[in-house]
């Protein structure tokens, strides 16, 4: 028995559901008809297909997605010492791409995903009564079935396939010289069952056994500035897009081929932060990293444009790669007085392909926000008000080979943004709250290293959002 006689045991429990849909168009002129015109896509400061007048209607190429998500959570506590925690969730997630296709058949999808996911966890939780720190053990269930629904006319970028995943875990606190420490372990074992017809390759399946380990500690430096070390060896399975893609991948506009023979990732890592106060108005956070991979799984660009029937495209396939990273991050808020806030970071990250001998592509450049916004006192009109401006640089990657893909990195870019917030409180707790932000406040041209779209256009210029908040 867990528990004694003598305590009452208590219950809790939560549901949570949520529904998002949402018809995304994608750029028309990333999807070009011959690789003449594709080479000239590349260089044109315009895109094909833009047109001079705004309308709101999203025509091919777009995509239609759905996602359901329901959540239970019920933790039932047995006594001072002993607690169980059970999680369950499923989701459903629908996603349909419609292309330019000829006979008026553009309102046919060429992709129609049904993606159902199950997940399960339990967890046994064990808290000392000297320390009160506490002791987990858990067990983890994920299923998830991809199901390519028929009717399309084309072969589909995933194929169907069924993906199991079991883990068992500890998590263990402790005090080891009055510094509190975490140790955690975690085994899984996922198995993909693969169905294609004769003439895809046919079935097939796949068995990975993955373990992870991670040590953290904590050190209080000084009564404003603490120290924590993180440990962790971590293995990670190739997922099916990357073991068997084949064909285009609409919304990014490139064929991406799948690798059979990937193996799974394997990753060792320490982060060394300091997060506190220089006094009592001005916080800082400064963290150290650095990542050894082994068999990095990544989307390489090939020097292959591919003529298919819908059209030319650039060709990426998964590699894996050895490779080293390393960075650091550092933020600061300082409170110049109780209305005035200034907010500064800073991010670097830098990764070598030891594979290949060169820097490692799609790894974002250094980056800089520096953000300072102005409270106002109540009125009237509202309960409070604050009004910001944000400056951020980011820096051209410079640490890659040019020609490993298909287009160099963009040049450096500043971008202005600002924002205005306003609250109102109600006696029922019924609080607005009121968001207009502009972003890119002086319509810069610039392309983000990141966005794969850059291939054929600029980012957005100038976009103001409008969002309210209600809580009831």
């Amino acid at each position: 028995m867990l528990w004694s006689n003598d305590h009452v045991s208590r219950s809790y429990r939560k549901f949570y559901y949520s529904f998002y849909q949402n018809e995304i168009g994608i750029l028309r002129g990333s999807h070009i008809g011959n690789l003449t015109d594709l080479k000239e896509a590349f260089t044109r400061e315009e895109p094909f297909f833009t047109q001079d007048t705004f309308g709101y209607a999203i025509n091919a190429p777009r995509q239609n997605v759905q996602h359901h998500l329901a959540k239970y959570s019920h933790k039932y506590t047995f006594s001072d010492a002993y607690s169980l925690n059970v999680d369950a969730a499923l989701q459903v997630n629908l996603r349909q791409e419609y292309d330019v296709r000829r006979g008026g058949r553009s309102n046919t999808p060429s992709l129609d995903l049904s993606l159902f996911s199950q997940f399960y966890d339990i967890q046994l939780n064990r808290r000392t009564e000297d320390t009160n720190l506490q002791h987990s053990v858990g067990i983890q269930y994920k299923n998830n079935n991809n199901t390519n629904n028929p009717g399309t006319g084309i072969r589909p970028l995933i194929p169907n396939y069924l993906n199991h995943q079991i883990a068992l875990y500890a998590i263990f606190k402790e005090q080891w010289h009055a510094i509190p420490l975490e140790f955690g372990l975690r085994s899984e074992y996922r198995k993909y069952n693969i169905y294609r017809n004769e003439t895809a390759g046919g079935d097939a399946h796949h068995d990975f056994l993955n373990i992870g380990a991670n040590l953290g500690l904590k050190k209080q430096i000084t009564k404003l500035i603490n120290a924590t070390l993180d440990i962790s060896y971590t293995q990670r399975p190739a997922e099916v897009n990357e073991l068997y893609s084949n064909g285009l991948h609409q919304g990014v506009s490139g064929i991406e081929e799948g690798n059979t023979k990937l193996t799974s990732e394997k990753s060792f890592k320490i982060v060394h932060e300091w997060n506190g106060h220089i006094n009592h108005h001005h916080h800082i956070n400064m963290a150290f990293f650095y990542n050894k991979f082994w068999q990095y799984i990544y989307l390489q660009p090939t020097d292959e444009l591919r003529l298919t029937i819908r059209g030319a495209f650039p060709v990426f396939r998964y590699v894996g790669a050895d490779v080293n990273m390393a960075g650091f991050s550092f933020k600061s808020n300082w409170n110049i007085n109780h209305k005035l806030l200034w907010s500064n970071a800073i991010h670097y990250t830098y990764a070598q392909n030891l594979t290949l001998d060169q820097g490692l592509i799609r790894i974002p450049p250094l980056n800089t926000v520096s953000n300072i916004s102005y409270t106002l006192g109540k009125s009237k009109a509202y309960s409070e008000m604050k009004i910001g401006t944000e400056l951020s640089y980011t820096a051209k990657q410079t640490s890659v080979n040019v020609k490993e893909d298909f287009l160099s990195p963009p040049e450096s870019y500043f971008l202005i943004n600002a924002f205005i917030r306003a609250k109102w409180k109600t006696t029922k707790q019924n609080d607005l709250d009121l968001i207009v932000r502009c972003e890119n406040l002086l319509n810069s041209t610039y392309r983000d290293y990141l966005n794969r779209l850059r291939y054929f256009a600029d980012e957005m210029g100038r976009n103001i959002y409008v969002s309210i908040n209600m809580s009831f």
